[in-house]
């Protein structure tokens, strides 16, 4: 069992995730991107909690990062509308930076490439300036009492979100894969 996870303010959770083995793909080759893509670092993901009381442990981004690019580049979204099939670029590759960040933690910085014509004026005035992760978590604990996540239970002591012992509870995420990156209004992380 996994949890699907959108990090924007209100996203909704699916459990009982099931995994697709994907045996075909094809290999992005960002040397074979139009020379009229923008190309762009985005610090999307760090090791603090976010507006949806989850946080990433740095194992978790360890675990992600060849994810992000095998076995194909995930897709550079809007909005986690996957539904839609508007991709407006792809992932190039991914790394860790512990020190030097915006949040100051260790942070994911995403090397993508914005395809789609009007994406790329968004970014270069602003308007996509935040970001969100959609990624598959495979160990989720509670912060209080470190209780499995993924039982189909889930926690029977702590809420996420609610306040025990003056410290607010947390889904703490130690293993997960990509999904995709999209440009949102209002992240989840306020850095990303």
């Amino acid at each position: 069992m996994a949890i699907m996870i959108r990090e924007y303010l209100n996203s909704t959770f699916k459990q009982g995730y099931r995994e697709v083995n994907l045996k075909e793909s094809a290999t992005y080759n960002p040397a074979r991107v139009s020379p009229n893509a923008l190309v762009v670092d985005i610090e999307g993901l760090h090791v603090i909690g976010t507006g949806n009381f989850t946080r990433y442990m740095e194992e978790a981004l360890d675990s992600s990062i060849p994810s992000w690019t095998k076995p194909y580049n995930k897709p550079l979204i809007t909005h986690h509308d996957e539904e839609s099939g508007d991709v407006i670029g792809r992932i190039n590759s991914v790394r860790k930076e512990r020190t030097n960040t915006l949040s100051g933690t260790p942070a994911l910085i995403f090397n993508v490439s914005v395809l789609e014509k009007e994406a790329i004026e968004r970014v270069k005035d602003g308007r996509y300036m935040t970001t969100s992760v959609g990624i598959i978590a495979h160990d989720v604990r509670c912060s209080c009492c470190g209780y499995d996540i993924m039982d189909e239970s889930g926690c029977p002591e702590h809420r996420r979100g609610e306040i025990y012992n003056g410290e607010y509870a947390y889904w703490d995420i130690y293993k997960m894969e990509a999904k995709e990156l999209s440009y949102v209004n209002v992240p989840s992380d306020p850095f990303a």
